[in-house]
């Protein structure tokens, strides 16, 4: 078969591909792959979708999103986040994915340069990848616990460089910028004509500092696009629903883009979030519920193996994912099984202990594994004892 060059260098999701691997194993298997909210969209949202379709709200929308929507989303920017803007700075997309490669897509042309942080959410270079432009991995370990700062970012900057995204808090590791660090970021931004994307898909689900979004620095404020949804505040990962918020000129494009694309998003599920949105704070006991959940969970992790001395954590500030070290189990067997990667690691838990993880090689880093904490409390516990089992009988 001829398949295109492109897609033949398009490396599949490994988080969904060890996901549906775990679910093939079964009921025994406990599932730490999974970046989705282990709670169910809470009743009043699903209420507010079975009255849209008896209403027969289920044609098709605007390609950018129902007008009360963008206006509820406009809203939640300037009252949340401080970004000044309305509801023609603001296109509705299927996911934050979406989003983010709409925006790649509307700023970046053939052979530009993306910078993205190592270790990063998996799908950022296969985006980049998609449209033809360079994807420039800046390894930041060991140098403010993965986040860039304004020195190393000028480092990597050429005539050709473009866009920078940032996730914060982030997916894989839970770190979270800070507003001094944001501001550096914006500096660079600013100075050199580069647009930054703003990943903030997780920014209800922190544990430390202040949340801070960018976009709110009216310098740079037409330099960035920042990125959201319902999908895990809202644990509507299904629903998929994801919006951005930008320069009219970026939305403009990103609506073009998305006409040929995939048309609106779907219908009932805009409903459903333009009444999660509205409603939100007349349900933030639910929310700061969840929230206080993982940060229990995050405890936990950080608690368990912080006594081993073959596996280290990155302490999580936000987000539900733990980035575990284990590089030091390289070279070590494991029932004659010779450990030599994170992918080792990850197939001999599988098969011997049950736990679902993700290599780090799908966010850029192979020393570590990835797990999320979206589980319940009692299972997390005895995944994490099985992974501290493994370490220790690892020879």
């Amino acid at each position: 078969m001829n398949i295109s060059k492109i897609m033949k260098n398009i490396e599949e999701s490994q988080t969904l591909k060890i996901s549906a691997k775990a679910k093939e194993m079964g009921d025994k298997v406990i599932n730490l792959s999974v970046g989705e909210p282990d709670f169910n969209t809470p009743d009043y949202i699903k209420e507010a979708a079975k009255k849209a379709i008896d209403d027969n709200l289920t044609r098709y929308t605007d390609v950018s999103g129902i007008k009360d929507l963008r206006e509820t989303v406009a809203l939640k920017f300037r009252e949340e986040n401080n970004i000044d803007c309305d509801k023609d700075n603001i296109i509705v997309t299927n996911g934050a994915k979406e989003a983010i490669f709409l925006a790649l897509k509307s700023i970046v042309d053939k052979d530009d340069e993306v910078i993205i942080i190592n270790p990063y959410f998996t799908s950022y270079p296969q985006m980049i990848k998609l449209i033809d432009a360079v994807a420039v991995r800046v390894s930041v370990e060991n140098y403010f616990d993965f986040k860039i700062d304004y020195e190393l970012l000028k480092k990597y900057i050429t005539d050709k460089t473009k866009c920078i995204i940032i996730c914060s808090p982030s997916n894989p590791t839970g770190i979270v910028y800070s507003k001094e660090e944001l501001e550096e970021i914006s500096k660079i931004a600013y100075e050199n004509n580069i647009y930054v994307i703003s990943d903030e898909i997780y920014e209800d689900i922190f544990f430390e500092g202040e949340k801070f979004s960018i976009g709110s620095i009216d310098k740079s404020k037409d330099l960035v696009i920042t990125i959201n949804g319902t999908s895990k505040s809202f644990a509507m990962t299904g629903w998929r629903v994801g919006f951005a918020c930008a320069n009219k000129d970026i939305i403009k494009a990103m609506k073009k883009a998305k006409s040929h694309i995939s048309s609106n998003t779907n219908t009932i599920s805009q409903y459903a979030s333009l009444f999660a949105l509205q409603n939100k704070k007349d349900h933030k006991d639910i929310f700061e519920k969840r929230r206080s959940e993982f940060e229990k969970r995050r405890d936990l992790i950080i608690s368990k193996i912080s006594k081993s001395d073959k596996i280290d954590v990155i302490r999580p500030k936000g987000a539900f994912y733990a980035f575990i070290k284990v590089d030091n189990l390289f070279g070590l067997s494991y029932k004659d099984n010779k450990i030599k990667t994170d992918l080792d690691v990850c197939n001999l838990l599988l098969d011997y202990k049950k736990i679902a993880v993700t290599p780090g090689r799908a966010f850029g880093d192979n020393r570590y594994i990835r797990i999320s904490y979206a589980i319940d409390i009692e299972s997390l516990e005895i995944a994490i004892d099985r992974l501290l089992e493994f370490s220790n009988e690892a020879k």
